[in-house]
């Protein structure tokens, strides 16, 4: 998550190539966003553990922690390395075309019973509400009836 926003990870960058300590001040102004979004990176990175945090005073120093920026990327990049010829990857799925329009049509049959449900029940509910229109006389405003003996109000 910590690494999810460009902005975070070019942090991240700025301060492994330049190396040592960077104060907020010198990383925000690198920066075209406001002052307080690169606050709100650099406490997310500080929250995941890819960065340490020094205060002095007011100022702060931000450096890489760079242990766990190596666990996080490499855990990360382990799940990228192709599999060995002992790994077998076993598919949960159907091994043919024919097989995957089958397992297709068998996964649509209930989604058509629901729609031929649901248009039933609408037109029982527009056949209700057109029998109890039918059943109650219409009122008339005060302005129809005033229209209809050609006065004006």
């Amino acid at each position: 998550m910590a690494l999810s926003h460009e902005a975070r990870r070019h942090i991240l960058l700025i301060l492994s190539h330049l190396g040592g300590e960077l104060p907020s001040g010198y990383l925000a102004a690198r920066f075209q966003h406001s002052w307080p979004t690169t606050t709100r990176h650099l406490g997310v990175l500080e929250k995941a553990g890819l960065v340490e945090v020094r205060r002095h005073g007011r100022s702060s120093h931000y450096r890489v922690n760079r242990e766990r920026l190596s666990r996080v990327v490499g855990g990360w990049l382990e799940n990228l390395r192709p599999p060995t010829p002992q790994q077998k990857w076993a598919s949960s799925g159907p091994r043919s075309t024919r097989g995957l329009v089958k397992r297709a049509r068998a996964s649509a049959k209930p989604t058509r019973a629901l729609a031929r449900s649901t248009r039933a029940l609408t037109k029982s509910i527009r056949a209700l509400a057109k029998s109890r229109r039918a059943r109650t006389p219409q009122k008339r405003s005060k302005t129809t009836r005033w229209k209809r003996k050609g006065k004006r109000r």
